[in-house]
């Protein structure tokens, strides 16, 4: 039986793929309708991230992003300030990214993506929350 990489014309093995091109050509006539979709999503989240780190997460500071879906958030002030990624790795089962691996500065920070659905976010956040409520943070 042949694969599919034995039926593909040679020339087509090293450059963009025909595919590729038609799919990015369909993007940008009609992808604006999704891509508004997305991006209202994205503001949401962000929203729900304030909202719940204002209300669930005494002592830590949000930072929105300016233009993407990765936002900080600040544990200096609390009792997981020392390294909070794993603090919630351990507790809450979250995957955060460290901000000590962004460089100086970024001890005591975590960087959050929250381009998910807005179901997941908030469990995501639920999590974090009640990890920190029984450290006796809340």
């Amino acid at each position: 039986m042949d694969t599919l990489t034995e039926r593909v014309p040679l020339e087509a093995t090293y450059a963009t793929g025909h595919l590729g091109v038609l799919a990015a050509i369909a993007a940008y006539r009609r992808g604006g309708p999704w891509l508004d979709q997305v991006r209202d999503l994205i503001a949401r989240n962000s929203q729900d991230v304030h909202r719940a780190v204002s209300a669930e997460m005494p002592g830590v500071r949000y930072a929105p992003p300016a233009s993407s879906y990765l936002g900080w958030l600040d544990f200096s002030e609390t009792s997981v300030r020392d390294d909070p990624a794993a603090f919630f790795l351990e507790e809450a089962r979250i995957g955060l990214s460290p901000g000590h691996t962004f460089g100086a500065g970024g001890e005591g920070f975590v960087r959050l993506n929250f381009g998910t659905s807005p179901a997941i976010l908030a469990e995501i956040l639920e999590r974090m929350g009640a990890a920190l409520s029984a450290r006796g943070e809340a």
